[in-house]
């Protein structure tokens, strides 16, 4: 975008305001930036509109493209079809305020279908306050591996003690076995089913976010 361009629409005092619906996207080969077809209200006329954002640097941002059909602002110099910049998005009928905000908390929410990128170099933070927190997030593939290799560890030890023989004070003879076989068959068939759920079925790792190390 030609800062310069855009500074002389923002100081000219014939600025136009319009409202607009998105009809189609035009991304740049280079992605530097996104254009628009918009249809303009109230002319009914089509118009194509340069895309802004939120936040913007090399390689970071705020973004998500907007869909065919959601209604926008777009700004332009009066008589300058050339330069017109979507400014901002509006809700609607179908793009409507979520619930949860109603009560004033801060929601980001990703278009349905759609995944929810938070990405960083360095980390990535999860705080009530401004004070770095210190408490990692456990890695959920890593954490199934290594409970799987402790409860077959743990089946082996109950599997050994239920072969295992006594040698009675009398050298030469032996004891039946013990007297916890059954328990030890009882704890082992457990741990077979905590290894079978929620650890081998994945039910223990979430379905919704992921992370790496």
């Amino acid at each position: 975008m030609n800062i310069e361009v855009l500074k002389e629409i923002l100081e000219n005092d014939k600025l136009h305001i319009c409202l607009g619906q998105i009809v189609k996207l035009h991304l740049a080969s280079d992605r530097s930036y996104l254009k628009v077809t918009i249809l303009r209200f109230p002319e009914q006329v089509e118009a194509v509109a340069t895309m802004t954002w939120e936040n913007v640097g090399p390689d970071s941002g705020d973004f998500e493209f907007p869909s065919a059909g959601d209604l926008v602002l777009c700004a332009q110099s009066e008589g300058d079809y050339d330069q017109c910049y979507v400014i901002k998005r509006l809700t609607s009928k179908t793009d409507k305020i979520p619930e949860e905000a109603i009560t004033g908390d801060k929601v980001h929410r990703a278009k349905a279908g759609k995944k929810y990128w938070n990405v960083s170099d360095s980390k990535i933070y999860l705080s009530r306050d401004g004070t770095a927190p210190t408490e990692n997030v456990v890695l959920g593939q890593v954490f199934k591996t290594f409970a799987q290799d402790v409860l077959l560890e743990v089946k082996d030890m109950l599997q050994t003690l239920q072969q295992e023989t006594h040698t009675c004070s009398l050298p030469g003879y032996l004891s039946s076995v013990p007297t916890q076989t059954a328990d030890y068959a009882t704890n082992e068939s457990n741990v077979d089913g905590y290894k079978a759920s929620p650890i081998d079925d994945e039910a223990v790792l979430s379905d919704l976010s992921y992370t790496e190390k």
